[in-house]
């Protein structure tokens, strides 16, 4: 199961499912791949934005 979750508020905004197979692809990739971040909408987003400009 893979959670995105609202980097601004922490909420829950998707929920998927990958095969076993898939999974052991995952774990051996770097954690340097999964660095995007995720906002559950557009306030979040501009939030952050405006907080990463102070």
């Amino acid at each position: 199961m893979i959670k995105h979750i609202c980097d601004q508020c922490r909420k829950e905004i998707n929920i998927g499912y990958l095969p076993d197979s898939w999974l052991k692809i995952i774990q051996q990739i770097s954690d340097d791949h999964f660095t995007d971040l995720h906002f559950c909408s557009w306030e979040c987003l501009s939030y952050y934005r405006k907080q990463e400009q102070i």
